[in-house]
């Protein structure tokens, strides 16, 4: 069977096909649950973010299924309330009570939709823990994400910000999108053209805020070439021959290079890499080169390159810097943490700090890649 024939057998989510709720459940049956809905009134949020910074919901209630979802959707029309999804929390900060719905995302559900000699399809629901899933691939001998790993949140939040590391970016793998329109009630598939990814951006940020991803479909590998352009992975398997090395020793070591470098939330709460690297022209790079000789280039346009955000937060003397609570993680720059009862008022207070210094200091804007609320 060819895969656009799985697609349209198995994955019946078409796009712009509006279905009606209970056609939609027996269609999407790998992500049904049968657990009702329950909404909490001012409900705290503590744990549900990983900067672990106090604020509430004015309703809150746990996605399962897409029943959830429809009944979500009445809600928020009915009452006319902003909502939120969030999964692990782990690119948010609230810096205040959230005065509408959020949405916890659980639904679960994996499943291989189609496959043939080269590549297998795989389909997984968006309330599914990324590395976990990363790791269920690894040792199905599934490649194309282990340079993923480690990378915290839910697969649904991946497309959201077109997650990436050393080298690879979710649009590599990505076949498709599945997914709610809350304020439409449209169920609506999404092709990977028409998620319009860029750098840690899509559509789902711009102009598809109100849509909901339940699931999406990745195309992996079933026969295994390392992607080691990246210094650190490099130097990792120096010593190795490239036909010797394996799947799981690309995961191990990518999750022995994260775990060197970021804070575990579970100890240290943050949010990953709160700054997007900046996009800069060839001359202003030239310039801040004069000023940085260690400062590298990575190609992104015909004239213009990415750099770090990371060495220019270092350089401008803030590794490490601390106020109050709310720190830049000492072990890299381009990590703020919490190291007690910072709010998220402070912690956005010392985001603010910093890109304004780093402005000051080399004439270069940084733009937050965690979501603020």
């Amino acid at each position: 069977m060819q895969w656009s024939e799985a697609t349209e057998a198995i994955y019946l989510l078409q796009r712009d096909c509006v279905q009606t709720r209970s056609e939609f459940i027996i269609t999407a049956n790998i992500f049904y649950n049968d657990k009702q809905m329950k909404i909490i009134k001012n409900k705290s949020l503590k744990e549900f973010n990983s900067f672990a910074v106090e604020a509430k919901a004015k309703l809150f209630a746990e996605i399962n299924s897409i029943e959830d979802l429809f009944e979500a959707a009445k809600i928020i029309e009915s009452e006319n309330y902003k909502f939120k999804v969030i999964g692990e929390g782990s690119n948010v900060l609230f810096t205040k009570d959230f005065d509408g719905l959020i949405l916890c995302n659980k639904i679960k559900g994996v499943k291989v939709v189609a496959e043939d000699d080269d590549f297998v399809f795989v389909e997984v629901a968006s309330g599914e823990i990324w590395d976990e899933f990363v790791a269920r691939s690894v040792e199905n001998n599934w490649s194309g994400i282990e340079n993923l790993s480690g990378i915290p949140g839910t697969a649904g939040a991946a497309p959201i910000q077109n997650i990436g590391a050393y080298g690879v970016e979710l649009k590599d793998v990505l076949i498709s999108v599945g997914g709610l329109d809350v304020k439409k009630r449209e169920v609506i598939k999404l092709t990977k053209d028409d998620c319009e990814f860029g750098y840690r951006t899509s559509v789902f940020k711009n102009a598809l805020s109100s849509f909901v991803i339940t699931g999406i479909v990745l195309r992996l590998k079933k026969k295994f070439k390392p992607k080691l352009s990246y210094k650190d992975l490099t130097d990792e398997f120096k010593n190795i021959s490239k036909d010797k090395i394996t799947l799981q020793a690309v995961r191990n070591a990518v999750l022995k290079i994260r775990e060197k470098k970021l804070p575990d939330p579970k100890k240290i709460p943050n949010g990953g890499s709160f700054f997007k690297n900046p996009v800069i022209s060839k001359e202003e790079f030239k310039i801040l080169k004069k000023r940085i000789p260690e400062a590298k280039a990575f190609q992104e346009t015909e004239n213009s390159v990415k750099i770090s955000a990371a060495l220019l937060i270092d350089k401008a003397g803030l590794k490490g810097f601390r106020s109050g609570d709310a720190g830049v993680y000492e072990n890299h720059a381009l990590i703020l943490v919490n190291y007690g009862n910072a709010s998220g008022k402070e912690i956005l207070s010392l985001a603010e700090n910093i890109c304004d210094t780093v402005f000051k200091k080399f004439n270069i804007s940084l733009r937050f890649e965690v979501n603020i609320l």
